[in-house]
C-alpha cells in the first residue's frame, strides 16, 4: 500500500527556523533510504533517524559510507508522511520499528552496526540490549534532555489539557551548519508526550558490543554532559565531544569525524 506525503507538512530548518518549504522533490528525500554496494564485508549499517525528522538528516553521509555492503536507513512509523499520522503513532511503535529493521536484515549481514540520532539512538540503545548489535554509534542519544523531563511532561500534559494539538517544530539545531534539517513544520502534543515517556521508561542495563557515542558540545537539546555520565561507566565505550556541533550532527560541523571513524575497526581509546 502506497502512503502519500503531504509536502505541506513539511520545511526546511536551520538552527529553529524554518528557512524554506518543502518541494515533490524534496519529499523524496524523507524516504527509506536502502543502498547495496558491490564489496563483500559482510557488514551492513542501519541509521535511525531522530524525531520529527527522516533519513533525510543521513544525506551529507551515505556515499562516504563504502565499506559497508549495505546502508539501510529505514522511515520510522509516523514520520515522512502526515501530521495526522504522526499524532496517531505509539512510542511502542518505534522500538518494534527498529527490531524488525534489524532482524530483516540479519541473517543476510555477519556483522551489523546500528547508529542513531537523538531519538534513533534512544532506540538503538534499545535494540543493543536485546539484539546482537556489532558496534554501537550513538549521536546525541535521547537519554537525558535539557529541559527536565518531568517540566517537558507538565507542560505537555496541560497544553493538551487545555485543548492544544500542536506546537511549532524548532529543529534544526546546529552550530556551524553543513546542510539544513527536513522536518515536520509542527509537532502533535501527542506524539511529543510519547517521545517523552519512552525517555522517562528506559532503563539502561548496559549491552556487550563497542560503543561509540558523540556528543554535540554546544546541543540545546540533548544534555550531552548528563549523557556522558551515563554511558561512560559502561565497558568498550568511547566518548567523543563534537566542538563544532550543537544537536544534528549528521549536518552539523563535524560530521565528517563520524564517518572517519565509521570506516575503521572499533578503538577503545578515549578522545
Amino acid at each position: 500500500m502506497s502512503i502519500t506525503t503531504h509536502i505541506n507538512d513539511f520545511a526546511w530548518m536551520k538552527q529553529g527556523r524554518q528557512i524554506h518549504s518543502c518541494s515533490q522533490a524534496d519529499a523524496m528525500l524523507l524516504k527509506t533510504y536502502k543502498q547495496r554496494h558491490s564489496n563483500t564485508t559482510g557488514k551492513a549499517l542501519l541509521m535511525l533517524h531522530g524525531f520529527s525528522s527522516s533519513p533525510a538528516v543521513f544525506r551529507l553521509m551515505y556515499t562516504q559510507l563504502q565499506e559497508y555492503d549495505f546502508i539501510y536507513a529505514p522511515l520510522l512509523p509516523g514520520h515522512g508522511v502526515t501530521l495526522q499520522q504522526f499524532a496517531r503513532t505509539a512510542r511502542n511503535q518505534w522500538v518494534h520499528s527498529a527490531k524488525q529493521c534489524f532482524k530483516e536484515i540479519y541473517p543476510s549481514y555477519q556483522q551489523i552496526d546500528v547508529l542513531g540520532l537523538s531519538l534513533g539512538g534512544l532506540l538503538a540503545c534499545h535494540l543493543a540490549q536485546e539484539l546482537p548489535v556489532n558496534r554501537l554509534v550513538l549521536l546525541a542519544p535521547a537519554l537525558a534532555l535539557k529541559t527536565p523531563l518531568s517540566r517537558l511532561l507538565a507542560i505537555a500534559k496541560l497544553a493538551q489539557t487545555c485543548g492544544f494539538q500542536f506546537i511549532r517544530n524548532c529543529g534544526g539545531r546546529t552550530c556551524a551548519p553543513q546542510a539544513d534539517e527536513l522536518l515536520y513544520k509542527l509537532l502533535p502534543i501527542s506524539a511529543v508526550l510519547e517521545i517523552l515517556q519512552l525517555i522517562a521508561e528506559f532503563r539502561l542495563s548496559g549491552w556487550d558490543c563497542p560503543t561509540e557515542v558523540f556528543l554535540g558540545r554546544h546541543d540545546t537539546v540533548v544534555d550531552s554532559l548528563q549523557v556522558a555520565q551515563m554511558l561512560q561507566s559502561l565497558k568498550n565505550v568511547n566518548i567523543h565531544f563534537l566542538e563544532q556541533s550543537n544537536h544534528v550532527l549528521p549536518l552539523d560541523g563535524n560530521y565528517l569525524e563520524i564517518i572517519n571513524l565509521l570506516g575503521k575497526a572499533s578503538p577503545h581509546s578515549s578522545s
